[in-house]
């Protein structure tokens, strides 16, 4: 009986820890993507859409 009293407990603790360890390492990537600078436009990237491409159509006739 007390072997599986310690078992429990220990897996207890493991269970534990683990959860504590995912927990920090969600809240450090969730500080981190919170903490990403603002996008820039650069020289060669604007910020402004690019104009739509023209159409262009072929018409073939057939004899």
């Amino acid at each position: 009986m007390p072997a599986t009293n310690r078992r429990r407990c220990v897996r207890a603790l493991a269970a534990g820890a683990l959860s504590a360890a995912l927990v920090s390492a969600g809240s450090a990537a969730a500080l981190a993507a919170d903490n990403a600078p603002p996008v820039r436009p650069s020289a060669t990237h604007s910020m402004t859409p690019m104009k739509p491409m023209a159409t262009a159509s072929i018409t073939v006739g057939h004899t």
